[in-house]
């Protein structure tokens, strides 16, 4: 009898194993879709990193050849074409005009009064023979205006000049009660 467990002992091992090795006893078929899908997703993780990595490379390159192209852009252009407004310790320092703002540095510059001798407080733009040379122009036309001229001049962006102009033109004599 004890011969015959013995061998009914070797026998549910055999079977235990050839059930293992087949997938079943015990073994989810759940667990080892899942085992494989997430072999999948690896193998697809690889592939998109050198597929980023390639396209990181690229990437890098036309930006390279892009600032090397704005390199040879800024060297063909003449310096002449070039317009920069002056450097804050060459800025002008005035009298400057009550109206605009306009610094008036030479005798030329200043307006007249109504007895024809130059007057200090207004260019030559702004005030002649007495009066306002614009009468009915508000402050905000003056702000575009003086906005534009310093477009043109200096070629500084608009929208600086804009704020520049509307910091210091109502801070003006002509401007201050209106």
């Amino acid at each position: 009898m004890e011969r015959n467990t013995e061998m009914l002992r070797v026998l549910i091992v055999i079977v235990a194993a050839g059930m293992l090795l087949l997938g079943g006893c015990g073994v989810d078929p759940k667990l080892a879709e899942l085992e494989r899908d997430k072999a999948n997703a690896e193998a697809n993780a690889k592939s998109l990193q050198v597929a980023l990595d390639t396209a990181n490379a690229g990437l890098t390159k036309l930006q390279q050849e892009n600032a090397a192209l704005k390199n040879q852009l800024a060297e063909a252009r003449p310096v002449a074409a070039k317009k920069t407004a002056p450097p804050a310790n060459q800025m002008p320092t005035g009298p400057f005009c009550q109206s605009c703002s306009m610094p008036m540095q030479k005798p030329d510059d200043f307006g007249t009064g109504a007895d024809g001798f130059k007057q200090n407080d207004y260019c030559v733009y702004c005030f002649k023979n007495g009066a306002f040379t614009e009468p009915d122009i508000t402050r905000d036309q003056m702000i575009d205006k003086v906005a534009k001229l310093m477009v043109e001049k200096t070629n500084m962006p608009a929208d600086q000049a804009k704020a520049i102009a509307k910091m210091f033109i109502p801070k003006l004599k002509r401007w201050r009660e209106k």
